[in-house]
This record gives C-alpha cells, sequence and structure tokens, in this order.
C-alpha cells in the first residue's frame, strides 16, 4: 500500500502515533519543528492548491491526501482539485475528513472497490443523482457513504435525495434524523 500521504497539521500526530512507519504523515502537530522556508513554499502551497502542488507531492513522493472539511458544504481548494484530477481518487469521507489517493498501480485495488466519482461532499446539488446516464452510480456510491457514516449529514442527506426522487417520502422523511430538529 502507500506509504507518504499529504494531510493537514491537526491530523499528523495521531497518523504519527497510530499509522507510523507504515503510513507516513506529511506534517505532525509540532509546528515549530518546521522552517519558515518550509511552511512558506511546501505546506502552505501544497494545502492551498497553489500551483506547483503536483511538484511539492512528486519531491515528496505523496500518494494520498488527508484533507478537512472546516465548514460543511466547503472543501478546500486542494480537495477540489484532487476530485477533478483523473490521477486521484477519493476513497472515503464523512462530515470532516475526505481521503484521496493517488491513481497508483498499488493503490488501485482499493480506489476500484471504494473510489467516489459522483457525489461527494463538495456537490450538495446532487447533480449526479438528477441525470439518467448517472444515476444508477450515483445511488450506489450514496448508499455506499450511508453504510459506512450513516451518522453523517451529507451521507443522510443524499440518501434522502433519492427517496424523495423515488417518491418514497416517510423513508425519506426518516433518513433526515427528523428528531433532531425537534
Amino acid at each position: 500500500m502507500l506509504s507518504n500521504v499529504f494531510n493537514e497539521m491537526a491530523y499528523g500526530g495521531p497518523m504519527l502515533w497510530w499509522l507510523y512507519p507504515r503510513f507516513k504523515p506529511f506534517i505532525d502537530g509540532r509546528g515549530d519543528a518546521y522552517t519558515v522556508e518550509f511552511w512558506k513554499t511546501q505546506y502552505l502551497p501544497a494545502l492551498h492548491g497553489d500551483p506547483g502542488w503536483q511538484d511539492i507531492f512528486r519531491k515528496y513522493d505523496v500518494h494520498a491526501a488527508l484533507l478537512p472539511i472546516r465548514t460543511p458544504g466547503e472543501v478546500p481548494k486542494l480537495a477540489r482539485i484532487l476530485f477533478g484530477n483523473p490521477h486521484w481518487a477519493l476513497v472515503a469521507y464523512n462530515d470532516d475528513t475526505l481521503f484521496f489517493l493517488e491513481r497508483t498501480a498499488t493503490n488501485q485495488s482499493v480506489i476500484a472497490k471504494h473510489a467516489y466519482g459522483l457525489v461527494w461532499p463538495g456537490d450538495w446539488t446532487f447533480a449526479a443523482w438528477d441525470q439518467p446516464s448517472t444515476r444508477k452510480a450515483a445511488a450506489d456510491e450514496i448508499v455506499r457513504a450511508m453504510t459506512l457514516s450513516p451518522d453523517s449529514v451529507f451521507a443522510r442527506t443524499a440518501m434522502s435525495r433519492i427517496l424523495m426522487g423515488t417518491e418514497r417520502f416517510a423513508e425519506a422523511f426518516a433518513k433526515a434524523k427528523p428528531d433532531l430538529l425537534f
């Protein structure tokens, strides 16, 4: 499997504790362990998806990215770039985090089984569900997301959208967890 993971700083410490040495985080929680130059020329440009992020990933042999969702419905720019890049695949997410893998031979079996290409937290319009040509594949992704993260607001919303689209309104209402509203 992969070894070098680009990550948001907050994830680095737990990754070191639980996953190292098999999975090496790009950065850990010790901000003072890195030079100002590293912050300015490596970490922040990559995190922000600035031009040259691919060069930084190559330099550090990065084949995965673990990125935060700080505000519901707003994914980071780098996540949008990776989702739209044919060399990368979103393989896991919840309401707080997105996990991407580069399409390498090593990662291909995981990507084949877990990739999300139509429905993801960066698109709350669920446009793929509205298109007859992608509806079945989008529904499959939504069902998988709901199975893996049944308490995810995004997954519950997506599932409710499917159910409403098939006129199963009572089930859609139940999936939305209305008890949280009252």
